[in-house]
């Protein structure tokens, strides 16, 4: 039974991601400090059309890679499966501080401009193409606190007018 397992699991495609960084010049943030030049890195899987992008994020702010594991990615994006990357566009981003995105470690440590919440969703509405027009739905994982859900419902009442 689990050589059969093992077959099954290599027998899965692995899925093809992009990767980039998006910056965004002189940020503001909400403290009102500024950032010359604030770094997003993001991954992607499928291609963007009209209105298919999946914003897919952290519950804390980490990192988008997490979500490349085969307990998530595996069950999620391949054919036929909830979040089918051949049907959606999956957007991935590291949040502020986090992964590849920039964070007080490259260079500023205490002079780091201080970010709260809404300066991580205002980065991450920045970063997807086509803003709010392509977005289909925003999702936090994994969704385990009763914050989450307030913290999406604030993203979607910033950038879609209400909460769904």
């Amino acid at each position: 039974m689990l050589a059969l397992l093992f077959a099954l699991l290599l027998a899965v495609p692995a899925l093809p991601v992009s990767e980039g960084d998006h910056v965004i010049r002189d940020f503001k943030f909400a403290s009102g400090e500024t950032l010359p030049e604030l770094r997003i890195h993001y991954r992607t899987l499928g291609k963007l059309d009209r209105r298919n992008a999946v914003l897919i994020l952290h519950e804390s702010g980490g990192s988008g890679a997490q979500f490349m594991t085969d307990a998530f990615a595996g069950v999620l994006f391949g054919p036929g499966q909830l979040l089918d990357a051949q049907k959606y566009f999956i957007v991935l981003p590291d949040g502020i501080g986090h992964g590849k995105s920039s964070k007080p470690r490259d260079g500023m440590h205490a002079r780091f401009p201080h970010y709260q919440y809404d300066d991580m969703v205002e980065a991450q509405y920045r970063l997807l193409p086509g803003r709010r027009g392509s977005v289909r739905r925003v999702v936090r994982a994994p969704p385990r606190r009763v914050e989450t859900y307030q913290d999406d419902a604030i993203w979607e009442l910033m950038y879609f007018g209400h909460a769904r």
